[in-house]
């Protein structure tokens, strides 16, 4: 788990025991911090809009697998090209 990622993505005033870290596993899943082990039937955090962890109530912050490149949650609107 990519902790520098982590405190780079932490909102104004959150620190990082307040999150709950995810990231994707290779085969779909999403697994956090707190043990949590969770799978979106499609797209991802963002994707669903959830903010906080359902097991630990922590803010959700969420890296998706490696061969992704925008990150699922926490990120900032990108302008469409075309």
């Amino acid at each position: 788990m990519d902790m520098a990622w982590a405190n780079k993505q932490l909102p104004p005033g959150v620190t990082r025991q307040d999150a709950c870290i995810w990231t994707q596993d290779s085969d779909g899943p999403w697994c956090g911090s707190c043990g949590v082990v969770w799978e979106f039937i499609d797209g991802g955090p963002k994707d669903n809009e959830t903010h906080f962890c359902p097991r630990c109530g922590g803010v959700l912050l969420a890296e998706p697998f490696p061969d992704d490149e925008t990150p699922n949650a926490l990120v900032e609107a990108q302008p469409q090209k075309g």
